[in-house]
C-alpha cells in the first residue's frame, strides 16, 4: 500500500484512481496465474 501512496503522490492524482486504473490488470493475472498452476502442476489441489 506503501508503493500505491508513492505512485500516487509523485502522478498528483488520489491513490484510489491508482487502485481503480490497475485493479482489473491484477485480478486478469491473478486468474491467469491460477489457471496457469492448475494446468501445469501435476497434482494440485482440485484434482
Amino acid at each position: 500500500s506503501g508503493v500505491v501512496v508513492a505512485v500516487a503522490g509523485m502522478a498528483k492524482i488520489s491513490p484510489f484512481e491508482v487502485v481503480k486504473r490497475t485493479s482489473v490488470p491484477v485480478l486478469v493475472g491473478l486468474l491467469v496465474v491460477i489457471v496457469a498452476t492448475e494446468i501445469l502442476v501435476p497434482g494440485s489441489a482440485l484434482h
